[in-house]
């Protein structure tokens, strides 16, 4: 049963999708040979990660009596966004 706002619900599904992008965004950018995407896209995917940090503390999560913080939460989706960097073919 969900005991949460609906604002920690969007909270705490912007933040995933955050880490996921801006961590991916980060490996895609320094693997690019492009020097304009080299330099850019992993400050601004810094920055973007920064204001995810900052949307990490509005939550914590309670699965099946784990309780996990908003910062470990962004970590794990940080994690697959960089996994997925990785896999991804570098830009040209």
């Amino acid at each position: 049963m969900f005991t949460a706002s609906i604002v920690t619900g969007l909270s705490i599904w912007a933040a995933s999708l955050i880490a996921l992008i801006s961590t991916g965004g980060i490996v895609v950018g320094l693997r690019s040979k492009a020097k304009i995407h080299t330099v850019g896209a992993p400050i601004f995917a810094a920055l973007v990660l920064g204001i995810d940090c900052w949307l990490s503390t509005k939550f914590s999560l309670s699965l099946y009596h784990w309780q996990i913080s908003g910062l470990a939460w962004i970590i794990i989706g940080g994690v697959i966004g960089m996994l997925w960097g990785n896999a991804s073919a570098p830009l040209s």
